[in-house]
């Protein structure tokens, strides 16, 4: 008797971590999926010209260098190859 309570709550438990793993997975993949066709978008504003290299930096390390890397996953997707996912217009206004 005891070894089917035991059978049980192992089954339980197994499902019950797979059941968080799925939500956890989808959650952090939704997080690269693409907008849907028809979701609306706001205008995008032209990008500034010019514009000052070393205060974009500090604005990237201070803002954004701990969860997107270049190469590697972080808490953020990678940046490599981010215009390839994304286009520019999408991307200035993003940031």
């Amino acid at each position: 008797m005891k070894q089917g309570n035991y059978l049980n709550s192992a089954s339980r438990f197994s499902i019950i971590t797979l059941a968080l793993l799925l939500s956890f997975s989808s959650f952090v993949f939704a997080q690269d999926a693409e907008p849907a066709e028809g979701a609306a978008q706001s205008e995008t504003t032209p990008a500034v010209q010019g514009g000052d290299a070393a205060a974009g930096k500090a604005l990237f390390n201070a803002n954004c260098a701990a969860c997107h890397k270049l190469y590697s996953r972080a808490t953020g997707p990678a940046l490599y190859n981010v215009t390839e996912r994304r286009d520019r217009e999408w991307l200035y206004q993003w940031i």
